[in-house]
């Protein structure tokens, strides 16, 4: 079947029988490409109880026994009940509904679109004490962290015994106890940080909200000297 050269959208051929269901089958996709959303871009996999129309981003590495096998990083779309996977270009932009963010894809990867960066940077040079909070910062900005702190990064310079995780805490003012909204990770294998969120999508912090890095409870062995940067989004 040809398609046009910039959209791959499918083409009616002469004399095609029919040709109502090409017809069809571009117009599903042209609906799909106008001002495009993206329910999510973190799965690897659809999840159940998809309708035609949905669109997703699939994670940078599709489950290879699923519907989306193949089309890691792909915008796609449910099209009469199966997968399509979208032509896309450097220029196109998609919002994602979970993060409330618009991403553009730039030089064949998705990346912020038209946000300001917002960066935390923390340290704690030696050990640290059990339950120690290594950090507090109060925001004089309206910021946003994306799921699993996406753009995070951390780093320690002696390995713990096991694995440890200093908790990710945020206090509203007027609030007497923090609330856990994610961890920074590190194991006995590798010096780089892995972060979650205890929720998906984003994580918003209202001025005069405050962030808090608590160190793990009891304290580890040998971990100690730990630097790390959050990065969330001006809104």
């Amino acid at each position: 079947m040809s398609t046009t050269p910039r959209w791959g959208l499918p083409e009616i051929a002469a004399a095609e029988e029919a040709g109502y269901l090409t017809h069809n089958q571009a117009l599903a996709l042209i609906d799909a490409l106008l001002h495009p959303s993206a329910i999510d871009m973190d799965l690897s996999e659809p999840p159940s109880g998809t309708s035609d129309g949905d669109c997703y981003i699939v994670a940078e590495t599709a489950s290879s026994d699923s519907d989306w096998a193949g089309l890691d990083d792909d915008l796609v779309v449910q099209v009469n009940g199966a997968w399509v996977a979208l032509e896309v270009f450097d220029g196109v932009e998609v919002f994602v509904e979970d993060e409330g963010v618009h991403y553009v894809r730039t030089g064949g990867a998705w990346v912020l679109s038209g946000t300001t960066v917002y960066e935390i940077h923390g340290f704690k040079t030696g050990k640290p004490a059990a339950g120690e909070w290594i950090l507090m910062h109060q925001f004089a900005r309206a910021v946003q962290f994306l799921d699993d702190f996406d753009g995070a990064q951390g780093y320690t310079d002696t390995l713990p015994d096991s694995a440890e995780s200093f908790n990710i805490l945020k206090l509203t003012p007027g609030d007497s106890t923090p609330t856990t909204i994610g961890t920074m990770s590190f194991d006995e294998s590798t010096a780089d940080a892995t972060f979650s969120t205890t929720s998906s999508g984003a994580e918003p912090f209202a001025i005069g909200d405050i962030l808090i890095v608590e160190a793990p409870d009891p304290q580890d062995a040998t971990l100690e000297d730990v630097v790390f940067t959050l990065q969330g989004v001006l809104v």
